[in-house]
């Protein structure tokens, strides 16, 4: 992975096509006429550069950040409408691994608070959670993004799965 550092304009002309593949794993199914991947990242990237528009990074550190802020619109997109309930996504099925349940009853917001929860115990394991949940990333994929060994990111998802099951459950 390229390490050199580069402006949030250059990353984002750069990997488009992988911000809209995010865009869409995010938006799932239930993208209907309100927001397109397309839309996301658009406000995405306003996001970013509005964060610090000078600022030089890496691809990595461009990516880890763009999978939060992509779930940051997404939340305040649905916090904004007032919807609890969504159609089925990539991330109601990781949602129904988690409550062994009906991931409908589990709201994305309620998971973006218990994320934030979980970041104050773990932060690697909250980004674990983040990249796989919200960025729609493999094991192997988050261990080349966050430059760590697949074992690690093993490990901190399991806790971190275990942890979520049981807040979701209580």
């Amino acid at each position: 992975m390229d390490e050199s550092l580069q402006s949030v304009d250059e990353l984002m002309a750069a990997l488009y096509p992988l911000a809209r593949k995010l865009a869409s794993r995010q938006l799932g199914a239930d993208s209907g006429a309100s927001m397109q991947p397309t839309d996301l990242v658009g406000s995405a990237y306003l996001r970013l550069r509005q964060s610090d528009a000078a600022a030089a990074l890496s691809q990595a550190h461009f990516i880890s950040l763009l999978c939060r802020v992509l779930r940051q619109v997404v939340v305040d997109h649905w916090r904004h409408r007032g919807r609890q309930k969504r159609a089925a996504t990539p991330i109601d099925q990781t949602l129904s691994a988690l409550t062994d349940g009906a991931p409908s009853q589990t709201s994305l917001v309620q998971l973006d608070e218990l994320i934030g929860r979980l970041e104050q115990i773990d932060r690697l394991a909250a980004e674990v959670v983040w990249l796989r949940v919200f960025g729609g990333l493999t094991g192997e994929e988050v261990a080349e993004q966050m430059q760590i060994g697949t074992a690690t990111v093993t490990r901190k998802w399991r806790m971190a799965s275990a942890w979520l099951k049981q807040e979701l459950q209580s």
